[in-house]
């Protein structure tokens, strides 16, 4: 009996080791499993701006207030479609202090800041006749503050001051919410407390792109482009070297292939790293026409 129980032991552990892993696929819809641009659900690469695009018409915030720009006609105005509003008040559509913008799927998202502890993620229609609460989203007190939306989730960062060994440091932190989800959904994705830094970073099919300054102090900069992957959840950093120049937003660019910083090394030079091939390109040594995001 002993030895049919051994053998049927060994038989069983040696079918298990011959069953391979399964893969880990946190992407939230099939659909979403491409390295194809996806318009409806990807970051516009102009957020860095502030400024949404979509059907030839710009969305901004300003003065606590969501406008509306029409390329064509140069009508410009307060996006709020309520009947007899007199766009003025904390009633309007338009009326939202924000942190950043999004167009998703047929609605422009941005987080309303509610209390220094709460901001809740909101939504207009692109005609600005409905505007409703979707999530709340913690933990955005600070400074640099930025939300995205992408491919199901909500991306939002921040910058914050610590005290950190009785010494204040700034702690960096990006979280990844389900959309429409719970709080208990929230992943910390990326938090970096190591000292002053500069960070730019942008959604690119299933990956976030993080470039950053680490700042010993102001001669000694080293620069990181570090990798997560949406689809298996690792982090992986792809390059790190002492940097000749410090990165401010109107020297660093990205597109859907690449990440170009004037100046990436040696404060003169216009390099550009492509992220597929994993490597670093000199694409000029002279500002490119339109590569500055002034």
């Amino acid at each position: 009996m002993k030895k049919a129980i051994v053998m049927f032991l060994l038989l069983f552990l040696t079918f298990s080791a011959c069953i391979p892993a399964q893969e880990v696929n946190l992407l939230l819809d099939e659909k979403f499993d491409t390295e194809e641009y996806l318009p409806d659900y990807d970051m516009d690469i102009n957020l860095r701006k502030g400024i949404c695009e979509h059907d030839g018409r710009l969305f901004f915030e300003l003065n606590d207030y969501l406008y509306y720009y029409d390329e064509a006609s140069g009508k410009m105005g307060k996006l709020c479609g309520k009947p007899e509003c007199t766009h003025d008040n904390t009633l309007c559509n338009a009326h939202m202090i924000v942190s950043g913008l999004s167009i998703y799927d047929g609605y422009i998202y941005a987080a309303e800041i509610i209390s220094d502890n709460l901001s809740i993620l909101v939504r207009v229609n692109l005609d600005g006749t409905k505007k409703e609460n979707v999530q709340n989203l913690p933990g955005l007190t600070g400074s640099n503050t930025w939300v995205h939306i992408h491919r199901g989730y909500v991306y939002s960062s921040v910058e914050r001051q610590e005290v950190i060994d009785g010494k204040s440091q700034t702690k960096f932190v990006i979280y990844q919410d389900v959309l429409g989800g719970t709080e208990e959904q929230r992943k910390v994705i990326y938090e970096d407390s190591s000292g002053w830094m500069v960070e730019q970073y942008q959604l690119m099919n299933n990956q976030l792109i993080l470039v950053m300054d680490h700042y010993r102090n102001k001669e000694d900069i080293v620069r990181q482009i570090i990798c997560y992957d949406v689809k298996t959840g690792k982090t992986e950093k792809l390059w790190s070297e002492q940097a000749g120049w410090p990165m401010y937003m109107n020297n660093y660019y990205q597109d859907r292939e690449c990440v170009r910083i004037v100046g990436m090394l040696t404060g003169e030079d216009n390099s550009s790293y492509t992220i597929k091939t994993e490597r670093f390109d000199l694409v000029s040594k002279k500002l490119e026409d339109g590569l500055s995001l002034a």
